[in-house]
């Protein structure tokens, strides 16, 4: 159905309202093959109203009392024959109808799951601010999905942790520290007199600011994404992108990388994976 000529070949026939109730939206499938033989077209016929149902019955029939049973059972055949003849009549203005609404809904399901075939809108990505040089096509789709709903995800544990895994593709973790206190310059801070308690005074020289300290542990993750991680590298890049997104803002984060066991090793060489001190080697 979702091929460029697919529609063509496709024919919905409105059968009225009536069985609707009580049965299936489709009420059958044929496949009617043309005369010449080499094409084929898939006729649905649906219990849903057409033009025949939606104009006044007035216009087709005419208006007859009667009775006679014999005239009334005349009548009904009659009556069956022109609502044939008038649902044959509309059938090329209900299949146009249906063609435009069957476009409608191929677009409405590209807006909706395009995201998983990789079919980016570039308006899209420019309204979330989303570089493909930073972010690969999967994590701008999976983005796509999340950012709509960050008021959900924000100081979420368990939804920060899916969102982390699924985005950077490795395990994620969330840890809570103590928060560390702030420590005030005492030659910044205001003499006696011309201070408030409680406002820009206090007593002694720490305060525990009231912040949320949460250490954000990823992979570990084998040498070879290594460089991905380090200040300058894409990861690092996608990390601070959902910080800031997902993040509230009076949690205080520290990151810790961790590496798979088979690469911390201490070496020394040229590749971009090898010797980081204090990623992949520690003295």
């Amino acid at each position: 159905m979702e091929g460029e000529d697919s529609d063509k070949n496709v024919k919905i026939k409105p059968a009225g309202t009536f069985r609707r109730g009580f049965e299936n939206d489709v009420s059958s499938l044929n496949i009617v093959e043309a005369d010449s033989g080499s094409e084929k077209t898939i006729e649905f016929e649906i219990n849903r109203a057409s033009l025949y149902d939606r104009l006044p019955q007035g216009l087709f029939h005419e208006h007859h009392k009667s009775e006679d049973w014999d005239d009334v059972e005349h009548r009904s055949r009659q009556l069956k024959e022109e609502e044939q003849a008038a649902r044959q009549f509309f059938c090329p203005f209900d299949q146009e109808l249906n063609h435009y609404r069957l476009l409608i809904e191929l677009e409405e399901r590209k807006e909706l799951f395009g995201f998983s075939e990789n079919r980016l809108r570039p308006a899209l990505l420019k309204f979330w601010g989303l570089n493909l040089k930073d972010f690969s096509p999967k994590q701008a789709s999976i983005l796509c999905y999340l950012l709509p709903n960050a008021h959900k995800i924000t100081g979420n544990i368990g939804a920060l942790k899916v969102c982390y895994q699924a985005v950077l593709g490795t395990n994620v973790a969330f840890e809570s520290k103590p928060a560390k206190p702030v420590n005030i310059n005492m030659d910044t801070a205001c003499g006696l007199g011309a201070a408030s308690l409680g406002d820009d005074f206090i007593i002694g020289q720490d305060f525990d600011a009231g912040n949320k300290h949460f250490c954000i542990r990823v992979g570990p993750i084998p040498g070879s994404r290594v460089p991905e991680f380090l200040p300058s590298g894409k990861a690092q890049k996608v990390i601070s992108y959902l910080n800031e997104h997902f993040i509230p803002f009076d949690w205080d984060i520290s990151m810790k990388i961790e590496i798979k066991d088979q690469y911390q090793r201490f070496c020394i060489a040229d590749a971009s994976d090898q010797a980081r001190l204090g990623i992949t080697t520690t003295i």
